[in-house]
């Protein structure tokens, strides 16, 4: 399972407007580049023109929440922390 952030990197845009269902893909409202359920930019409108074909597809695809990722009684967490927060200490 992986999860992304609902948001295009570019511009900011939300992607899914959906409150439930599933995608092949997802595409900006403003950039117009379809992006895949497995986070990857699936395409860029003018890549030649605009960008001389020379654009690193992987840096422009929506932002992964972390590795750390788990739920629990249907609900699902993630940590942006790369090796996961350490549980608070309650003090007495």
């Amino acid at each position: 399972m992986r999860a992304f952030l609902n948001v295009c990197r570019h511009r900011g845009n939300r992607l899914c407007r959906a409150d439930d269902g599933n995608a092949a893909s997802f595409t900006c409202a403003i950039t117009a580049g379809p992006t895949g359920n497995d986070g990857k930019l699936v395409g860029v409108p003018y890549l030649k023109e605009a960008y001389h074909n020379e654009l690193d597809r992987g840096s422009v695809g929506p932002c992964s929440v972390g590795r750390r990722l788990d739920q629990y009684k249907g609900l699902w967490f993630a940590s942006f922390e790369p090796r996961g927060a350490a549980a608070p200490r309650l003090s007495r």
